[in-house]
Parts: C-alpha cells; structure tokens; sequence
C-alpha cells in the first residue's frame, strides 16, 4: 500500500485531474499499490466526479517529478458501469483487483460491492448454462469468481495480462490474492444468505434455487462477451483523446511488458482448475484417461487396452492398465447425445409408468450425485476416480462381482447361495428407497454382488424422491422376461419382499402393484407371470 507521501502526492494528483470538479471519490490502484512497481512507474489513481460529460477520461501529468495517470469517472456513470457494464467494465473493472480508498470509501464499496456482486451472478449462470445441474456438484473457492472474469477481460484487451500476472504471482501475490478477495467475500455472504450459494468451508456450492432462478439466454456470454468488447474500447477511445503521442506510448508500452511474462500463473491460465469435487478429481482436459491414471499414481511405463462393457446401447469402456505394480482397471462411462434416443424409446415404452432422463449432462449429474448419496443407505459404488465435464466422462474403479441377474434365475430356481444375495439386494433397496432416493434403473444387470457387499454400478437414472416402486416393477418383471413359470417367480417376489420390508417403506410394495406398472411389460413377459407378479405384490 501508499505511504503517507505517496497518498498527498495521489490526492493532489486527484485535485489536479479534477480541474475544479467537485471530487466524490478517490482510489489508487496499479503496480503502485499492487507492489510491483519500477521505479519511474507513473501513479494511477481513479478519481470520481460528480458530473463528466463524457463519462470517463485519462488525464496524466507529474508532481514534484513523480508522473501519474489519473482516470476521471462520473459518480452516476461509474455505479452504472458496476452494476450494468455500461461502459463494459472500461472502469469499474479496476475494482476486481487490489486497490486503495483514499477519499469516498463507502461510495467506491458500493461499487466494487455491485461489480462483484453481477460478476458472481454471471460465472453462477455461466456454469449452469454449460454444465446444468452437475454445476451442483461442485466446489468453487472465490478466487475462482476473480480469475475467471480476469480471464474474460483480459481476452477482450490483452495488454492488462502483464499486470494481472505481475499482481497475482511473486512476493505480493498472497496479500493483492486477500484484498482483491476480501470484497468477493461480502458480496458471496450477501447471496448465501439470498439462497444462490451455501458454504462448505472454504467452498462455494450453487444451490438448486440458483439454478432455478438464473436462466442465461441463447449464447449469452458469448454475446455478452462481445457486447462488452465494443463497450470498452469506445469508452477507452474517448476516454483517451489526450493526443496521438500519449496514447501511442501508453499502449506500446503495455504491449511490450505483456510480452515479457513468460508464464501466467495456473489460475489465471485455467481458472476451472481451482474448481474441486467432493469425491474424485475434477479435470478440464480431453486426453482425461492420462490424467486419471495419473490421480491413481501409476508409475511409468504404463500401456493399456479397451474393451466394451454392457449391451450395445452401453457407453462405458473398460481400460485394463498394464504398469510395473502390476495391472489396475478403470471404467469409463461416456454420456453421449448419440445414445439418448435409447432413453427416448424407453420413455415410450413405459409412458404410464416412468420417464427416464434422457439428456447426457443430466444424466452424468445424477450418475456422480447418485455414486455418492446411496452409500448412506450402506449401498456400495464404484469409487469415482475423475470426472471430465466437457467430454461428458466419469472414470470409476472396476468393481468385481457376481452379477445379479445370473443370480436372480439361479435364485427363482431355489439355490440358496442366489436365494441369500437376492435377499441382500432387497434389503440394500429397502434402506435406499428408506433415505428418500431411487435408482431409476434396477436391471439386475445394473447390480454386483461380492464379499464386501451389494455395489450399484449404474446410476443415471438416480434421483431424490423419484418413482420408487419403478425400481421394485423394473427389477422383478425385468427377472421374469426368462422365468420358467409362474411358481418360480412368486417364488422371487415372496424373497424380496421379505427382505424388502425390512428395510423399506412397505407401501412401496402395494404401490408396485399398480396396472400402470404392469403395461410397460406386457409384451416381454408371460401374461400368466405377469398375473403372479402382480398378485403377489398386492399381498400384505
């Protein structure tokens, strides 16, 4: 910060530029203040007016030999510019950095508190409209909120880049970090208590209520984007018509030091990187199987093979990954849009039943949400290794197990082994549906069973609330498309239920039994199995 020489110097500077204006606010700013200043570096400063025709102008001079460059601002354009980007950010902009109020504190607050406030809003709408309610998931620290739009201004004018990599990297990079920060943290109090963010530590998550209440238009930041481009650099043109010499050596001297950074810092480079998940690695990178083997730790040299998994609508991919400790597998799982129009069938098949989601984004959040909030109900998943958002990928352990289907037609035929592990499906079900969730897919294909336990390894379809007794009708007439006869699948419906009461909300049950649930079906399964079925569930 200034010391007391440099604020008079900066406050005469003000009176000054003003040229008799009546002053509202003064602010320093720049390599001054931010701590990495040259020795013949000018002093800018921000000096607030009540009335400028033009809105915004540079006036540069020298006092007792020290050069600064002053920029003018109208009182009610500046507040503008905060709040609507009215002049795009040309100078309110200054405010997301590292800055000393000399004159006007609570006026400037109010300003940088607006900036930052819309800036907040707008990276919330900007995640939603990429990542839709997967943005739920995920942990924001504030720096994120900074970078990001430092990013965004400095790709509409690139020579701000050197002073953004000169503040934010070095000796001073952890205090300008903490005051540009500080006023990101008042505005985020402001709208946790608003309902768009809660706090996790020192995380930010978006709120469902958020999502609900930010819509961005049809390639909004894109335009917006643009839109602020043709924004700055007219209020930069007249705000810098103080002669052809002037201007040419402020702006050649800006592009020579943007060339000399060598190397911005990884937040300013990606800002998402700074962004985590609760469980797995977050990562923004197409070639994202490297990264995950490399989240496992698995030394070099490393080879590896792929094979498909599932039926032919499956999209997950297993890697066998050959390494000198020896061999480690992953399960890829890539929501695709070529595949939703599996989804869209299904939804037509069981219209008076249940509609699937069929949109991949959508689908990938309830996979994460679901991975994590069933193992409450002391369900096992696969643990999530990384997740890649813009491919639309997330990378699990492979999980081996028995598969529950196989079991299911061993169970029907009475073998006790299958009979107990159907039995532990059942129960693992009961509690699931006990904590207010539904896996929304329950093919016993979905299911692995070994000595640690009932792993649900497919959760697209996972959601709170939901229809549960779909997941009760899915598994058991599902079962049946193979049964022998009606005694062997009554025989599955009385072990399930059993089990399933135990832990389960026993109206489930009744529910299940419904017509609308038996329709889906009726061209898979044996009418005279279907009746059992049906007939079954409807008893207590």
């Amino acid at each position: 910060m200034l010391s007391e020489d440099e604020k008079e110097i900066v406050r005469r500077a003000a009176l000054r530029a003003a040229e008799g204006r009546k002053i509202v606010a003064i602010a320093a700013y720049g390599s001054k203040v931010a701590g990495y200043s040259r020795p013949d570096s000018d002093y800018d400063l921000i000096v607030v007016v009540d009335k400028l025709r033009l809105h915004s102008k540079y006036a540069y001079g020298g006092i007792e030999g020290k050069e600064y460059s002053a920029l003018l601002v109208d009182e009610k354009a500046l507040i503008k510019d905060a709040e609507e980007a009215s002049l795009g950010e040309f100078v309110s902009g200054r405010f997301l950095n590292v800055h000393e109020d000399l004159e006007g504190g609570e006026f400037l607050r109010r300003a940088e508190d607006s900036l930052k406030r819309r800036v907040v809003l707008e990276a919330i709408e900007e995640l939603f409209d990429r990542y839709d309610v997967f943005a739920e998931q995920m942990l924001i620290p504030p720096s994120y909120f900074l970078f990001e739009k430092l990013k965004k201004r400095a790709f509409i004018y690139p020579p701000v880049i050197y002073s953004y990599a000169k503040t934010y990297s070095g000796p001073q990079q952890e205090s300008n970090v903490a005051s540009s920060l500080a006023g990101f943290e008042r505005v985020i109090a402001e709208l946790v208590r608003q309902g768009f963010i809660r706090r996790e530590g020192e995380y930010c998550v978006i709120t469902r209520e958020a999502g609900r209440k930010i819509k961005a238009p049809l390639f909004a930041e894109p335009l917006r984007v643009a839109e602020r481009g043709v924004k700055q650099y007219i209020a930069h043109g007249f705000a810098g018509m103080v002669g052809a010499n002037t201007a040419f050596k402020e702006l050649t001297s800006k592009i020579s030091r943007s060339r000399a950074i060598e190397k911005l810092p990884p937040e300013l480079e990606e800002p998402k990187s700074v962004i985590r998940l609760p469980h797995g690695r977050l990562v923004f990178s197409s070639d994202w199987i490297k990264e995950a083997i490399a989240e496992l730790n698995i030394g070099s040299p490393y080879q590896y093979k792929t094979e498909g998994m599932g039926d032919f609508f499956s999209s997950a991919t297993l890697y066998t990954i050959q390494h000198p400790g020896g061999e480690t597998k992953l399960v890829a799982k890539k929501y695709q849009d070529f595949w939703s129009f599996k989804w869209v069938v299904a939804n037509m098949m069981t219209v008076t039943a249940k509609q699937f989601e069929s949109k991949p984004l959508l689908r990938m959040a309830r996979e994460y949400k679901g991975t994590i909030s069933i193992k409450r109900a002391g369900a096992l998943t696969p643990r999530v290794v990384l997740v890649e958002p813009d491919d639309k990928v997330i990378v699990k352990e492979f999980v081996e197990g028995e598969n529950l289907e196989p079991l299911t037609r061993a169970a029907m035929r009475g073998e006790p082994s299958a009979l107990a592990k159907v039995q532990k499906f059942a129960e693992v079900l009961g509690r699931i549906h006990s904590i207010g969730y539904c896996l929304g897919d329950t093919k016993p294909s979905n299911v692995l069973i070994n000595e640690e336990g009932v792993n649900i390894v497919d959760l697209e379809q996972a959601e709170e609330g939901g229809e549960q007794p779909w997941d009760i009708v899915e598994y058991l007439y599902y079962s049946a498309i193979t049964a022998d006869s009606p005694e062997a699948v009554v025989r599955l419906v009385r072990l399930f239920k059993s089990s399933y009461k135990m832990t389960g909300p026993k109206e489930n049950l009744v529910s299940a039994s419904a017509t609308k649930y038996v329709l889906p079906f009726q061209i898979l399964v044996q009418p005279p199995v279907a009746i059992a079925i049906r007939n079954e569930l409807e008893l207590p």
